[in-house]
């Protein structure tokens, strides 16, 4: 049965009848779509409203386009075309970690719909976007975004539409065209599973620990009232499981610290912080709350992502002044 909002079964006497034209009206085809896969297990009885696909649209529908919309703004003002190849050696280890996530989340994809299973696709799909695309890799490529980055997003965007299509026919299909410039993604074949390899899974395992790291690193700082936007000088992890020497460039620029120790071991895992802040780092940790607070003005105002502002400030660290200004594209 299709119920309610509150679990009742629907009757034009009750008056709890929700038209589906007006549902789909209000969220549209493909956020309707998306509800009756991924929230409601095949065979069940399951609530529906307006209200209840308006979560799955922000929940995933606008987090992928948000993805989508921060890819086409910065790969337009640059003018990057997929035709630029980059060489794997170029590819930063987070580049080529999310290909290998990728890779995995078309593997179970695949699988799931060879059994059926369509409630789980669209899960392994939510989560790879949600969780792994937008809230770790494009948020740890904000500050690097280049060649590297434009032609990996590329890839998981492109192949993420396909994933996608037979969901949501609709978005998939215009990010799709829009990004490869052909016909409809709905001609495109299906993504090709393959076995991973014993590295990548490493790799899949290392940045896991990676980022149980960063969200003990990041309790700390809250337990000890420290913003991130505040430099700290070191960071110790103990008992690591993985080599995770080459993640240290991301544990700098996520957590805002200068250096940090990474000790293997069979132990529980640990994170340390010096929290101690020298006149040095408070001086960088203005800095950086400047530069937020005249891209919060920069976004009031509605400029342009590369126009140049004119800022005047009662105070200015000047040692910091380059910093500050190629971080907020100042002029004077």
């Amino acid at each position: 049965h299709v119920l309610d909002e509150q679990g009742n079964k629907m009757s034009k006497s009750k008056g709890n009848v929700v038209n589906p034209w007006e549902v789909l009206g209000e969220v549209g085809a493909d956020a309707t779509r998306w509800y009756f896969f991924s929230v409601i297990y095949q065979g069940q009885s399951f609530r529906f409203s307006a209200k209840l696909v308006k979560d799955v649209l922000k929940s995933f529908m606008l987090i992928l386009w948000n993805s989508y919309n921060f890819f086409v703004t910065y790969s337009n003002l640059v003018d990057w075309e997929p035709t630029k190849t980059v060489d794997e050696k170029d590819l930063r280890t987070i580049d080529k970690w999310i290909l290998v996530r990728l890779q995995e989340t078309v593997n179970k994809v695949t699988n799931s719909m060879d059994n059926y299973d369509l409630f789980a696709a669209t899960h392994e799909i939510e989560d790879f976007v949600s969780k792994d695309f937008s809230q770790w890799y494009i948020r740890r490529s904000r500050k690097e975004v280049g060649d590297a980055f434009f032609s990996t997003a590329w890839t998981v965007l492109t192949t993420v539409a396909k994933l996608m299509a037979p969901f949501a026919p609709f978005v998939s299909e215009e990010i799709y065209k829009n990004l490869t410039k052909e016909e409809s993604v709905h001609l495109a074949d299906w993504p090709q599973t393959k076995e991973l390899s014993k590295q990548e899974n490493e790799m899949l395992f290392a940045m896991e620990e990676v980022r149980q790291v960063v969200e003990k690193a990041h309790s700390l700082r809250k337990e000890a009232a420290i913003p991130t936007r505040q430099p700290l000088s070191k960071m110790t992890v103990k008992n690591a499981k993985y080599n995770l020497d080459n993640y240290l460039n991301i544990f700098f620029n996520e957590l805002n610290i200068k250096d940090g120790d990474i000790e293997i071991g069979n132990g529980e895992l640990s994170v340390e912080l010096d929290t101690t802040i020298t006149p040095e780092l408070k001086s960088e940790g203005e800095a950086r709350d400047i530069v937020r607070s005249i891209q919060e003005e920069r976004k009031s105002l509605g400029t342009k992502l590369d126009e140049l502002v004119s800022v005047t400030l009662p105070a200015w660290p000047m040692q910091h002044e380059d910093y500050i200004k190629k971080n907020a594209l100042v002029s004077s």
